[in-house]
């Protein structure tokens, strides 16, 4: 008499196959989900240093100014943060976290002042990228200062 059926080590084998291909298609979607939140996360923090400039030269009653600073390659750009005629920043980021960087801005020379009444002396946007070449828009609109971050270059 013939028995059917499947022995243990075929049994295994195919669960090894099957946990093998479903954690690379896991950690491929996966991977590519946490490489947006990174872009996100760094588009969030340029914002909120953008507002914070804009908040203090209400506070303050002082114009705040952001200096981009674009070097030889992409990913050498930083921005600065400085008080009215002040020298010293108030803050420095030379470098974005997990392969992001600032590709382009289109302020006059690469800065924006933020008035004491929180109005940016020019509107404009600062593009920000991933390795995969997904890039977010942090856009600051002329007159009112709303600063907003957005997939949409329009």
């Amino acid at each position: 008499m013939k028995e059917r059926g499947f022995t243990l080590v075929e049994l295994l084998i195919v669960f090894a196959i099957i946990s093998i291909t479903m954690g690379m298609i896991i950690s491929t979607f996966g991977f590519s989900n946490y490489e947006i939140k990174y872009l996100k996360e760094n588009a969030d923090i340029l914002a909120s240093d953008l507002l914070l400039a804009r908040i203090s030269a209400i506070k303050e009653s002082i114009y705040y100014r952001i200096e981009f600073f674009p070097g030889l390659y992409e990913k050498a750009w930083e921005y600065r943060i400085k008080r009215e005629s002040e020298n010293e920043p108030v803050k420095t980021i030379s470098k974005f976290t997990n392969n992001i960087h600032v590709i382009s801005t289109n302020f006059p020379s690469n800065e924006v002042y933020f008035y004491p009444n929180g109005a940016p002396s020019s509107g404009g946007t600062i593009i920000l990228k991933n390795s995969k070449g997904k890039r977010l828009y942090i856009k600051i609109e002329a007159a009112v200062g709303r600063i907003r971050v957005t997939d949409i270059n329009n």
